[in-house]
């Protein structure tokens, strides 16, 4: 929330240390707007929050010479800042009478004075302005538009007068920033192990354009930058399931590296004006708040790829991570910069994974290959959807039956496979494995990971594609590794977990992880069935009832027929053994049938 609206109004952040900054501007028309923008995102922020959990900021503005050293910033400018950021009310900020000189008649504030103030450290008093939250709350900043922004640039002199804003992080309660959805860090605490010391996490860019929609092309944009990493594989990318967790702003770096366990984190902003496009990249080491490196790339749309190809490498360059020359991120084919715009859009509709989304991915998706068929990128994705229609019962959501839903997959899966994507192959290796065709699923999968070493979805899906082949205990170490490497998102990876031990005969084993896994995903089915099986096995008749009972409303909820232990069979497990298995133990909690 900071990082991106200071890089808004061009504000250079020289010094940071625990919760306090320094950061200076070109004007304070910028200075203001900054933190009237600030202050207005955490005040939303705090909104459905616990008092006790609500973050303030306390902020001094002031005008004059600065000097500026390699490490540090000095001069009577900064301590006033400083002095005026203390006499300042949580939510709101103080101003210097040369400050207000030069922003009474530019930025429509309540400017109420408090007379002259006596400063520590400073010789002359000084007379003092406040803002306060509650006005600050009704700004709807000034009327420069962004095109005027994006023509301005940061001078980088030795002395200059300078705007200075000093800004102290104020909590009714000091501890975790509360960026995360609160259910999140409730069930999953996060990354808990060692920060791995070359990894690194890219969070979301922020759009800063003038209009919010254009928000997924800041978030495609990142996404690109995590593709183009995890190729790499020198580089440990955190899993965008879990840095994309980080929307909100401001952003506790150290928490940051704990949570994900990640030492390096790449920030970024987005501006977009018509053709021109402006991305600000940040690279910091999260563990000391060092900046290691930062750029900005201005140009046209169309020369989009380009930059994202830069900044890939720049990143790792920045880091002195060796790869080979194969490993650099590959250059994009360029497209239209339209079709890119609605492409960003469906990725972000599919990336969250609802029937609904999917749906309105597909017409996406549909839309870009009318207008460019050869987009090869858009029938992975479809491929997906599609089997996601006939594998989740979803089919009825697309307008379709199962059957066509299936007889699409495998269309796209053919024309994405002449341009295959890591995707292409994770689809393919969950459809053979359907079909039964497990050397096949095998060898898609090995692909998947070739293409994409990081990618913890490849590595859960030869999780998968052990685990049906009865290579279970093998499977264990890539739950492992994609688990380490998407940490706030480890509840997904519980449910493979809890089958393969289940399959094992390890009950309780597969009790502890399942019943984790419905706690953070009540409404899925299967889940509930596995751990009926395991309760049964065990002896605990009325819990496993209990989940039986929780499965059937589920089905029934959604317009699919009960579950019975003949549907047992359409679990396509390489041995015989393991139908036999799971059938038995669905046999304990009452379901009707019988086991062959």
């Amino acid at each position: 929330m900071i990082h991106p609206r200071v890089a808004k109004y061009d504000g250079l952040m020289r010094w940071s240390a625990g919760d306090h900054m320094v950061v200076l501007f070109d004007s304070v028309v910028d200075a203001v707007e900054c933190a009237c923008q600030i202050q207005i995102a955490l005040e939303a922020a705090n909104v459905d929050l616990p008092e006790d959990e609500e973050i303030r900021m306390r902020m001094g503005i002031s005008f004059g010479d600065v000097i500026l050293e390699t490490d540090d910033v000095a001069g009577d400018s900064v301590n006033i800042a400083a002095r005026l950021e203390g006499l300042s009310e949580p939510g709101g900020f103080a101003i210097s009478e040369a400050a207000y000189g030069e922003v009474q008649h530019k930025v429509p504030l309540n400017y109420e004075e408090q007379g002259l103030r006596r400063l520590k450290n400073i010789d002359e008093p000084v007379r003092v302005y406040f803002v306060h939250a509650k006005d600050i709350g009704r700004h709807r900043g000034s009327r420069r538009s962004t095109r005027d922004r994006l023509g301005r640039g940061w001078r980088r002199l030795r002395r200059k007068p300078w705007t200075v804003a000093a800004i102290t992080v104020f909590f009714l309660l000091v501890g975790l920033v509360p960026l995360l959805d609160q259910e999140v860090v409730r069930i999953l605490p996060g990354y808990n192990g060692s920060p791995d010391q070359n990894a690194i996490a890219v969070l979301p860019f922020e759009n800063l354009s003038d209009d919010p929609t254009q928000d997924h092309i800041a978030r495609g944009i990142a996404t690109d930058l995590i593709i183009d990493l995890s190729g790499i594989r020198k580089a440990s990318i955190v899993a965008r399931s879990s840095s994309f967790r980080y929307a909100q702003r401001p952003v506790d770096l150290t928490e940051v590296a704990d949570l994900l366990g990640a030492k390096y984190v790449v920030d970024g902003t987005v501006v977009r004006a018509a053709d021109f496009i402006r991305v600000n990249v940040l690279l910091m080491d999260a563990q000391s708040q060092r900046q290691i490196w930062a750029a900005r790339f201005d140009g046209s749309t169309s020369e989009l790829f380009a930059f994202q190809r830069r900044i890939a490498i720049k990143v790792l360059e920045a880091l002195a991570i060796k790869f080979a020359e194969a490993d650099r991120p590959a250059p994009r084919a360029q497209a239209n910069f339209a079709v890119t715009d609605v492409f960003y859009a469906a990725r972000e509709a599919y990336y969250r994974d609802q029937p609904e989304e999917l749906a309105a991915a597909r017409r996406m998706f549909q839309q870009i290959l009318k207008a460019n068929p050869d987009f090869h990128g858009a029938h992975a994705y479809l491929a997906s959807i599609y089997w996601a229609g006939f594998d989740r019962d979803w089919a009825e959501k697309l307008d379709l039956d199962l059957q066509e839903s299936l007889d699409l997959a495998w269309q796209h899966l053919s024309e994405s496979l002449k341009a295959p994507t890591p995707l292409t192959y994770q689809v393919q290796a969950r459809m053979l494995t359907w079909e039964r065709d497990y050397a096949a699923a095998l060898s898609a999968a090995e692909k998947a990971i070739q293409l994409d070493p990081n990618d913890p979805v490849g590595r859960l899906t030869m999780a998968i594609i052990l685990i049906y082949t009865g290579q279970i205990e093998s499977a264990f170490a890539y739950l492992e590794r994609a688990s380490s490497a998407d940490p706030l998102n480890q509840a997904s990876y519980l449910f493979w977990e809890g089958l393969a031990k289940y399959l094992l005969g390890d009950y309780a084993g597969a009790e502890g992880a399942l019943g984790k896994y419905v706690e953070a995903h009540p409404g899925d089915d299967w889940s509930h069935l596995i751990l009926a099986a395991a309760l049964g096995q065990q002896g605990k008749t009325n819990e496993a009832r209990a989940e039986i009972e929780t499965v059937q409303k589920l089905r029934q909820k959604a317009g699919v027929p009960a579950y019975s232990l003949r549907h047992v069979q359409y679990w396509t497990f390489k041995r015989d053994s393991d139908l036999l298995l799971l059938c038995k133990g669905l046999a304990k909690t009452g379901l009707s049938g019988k086991c062959d």
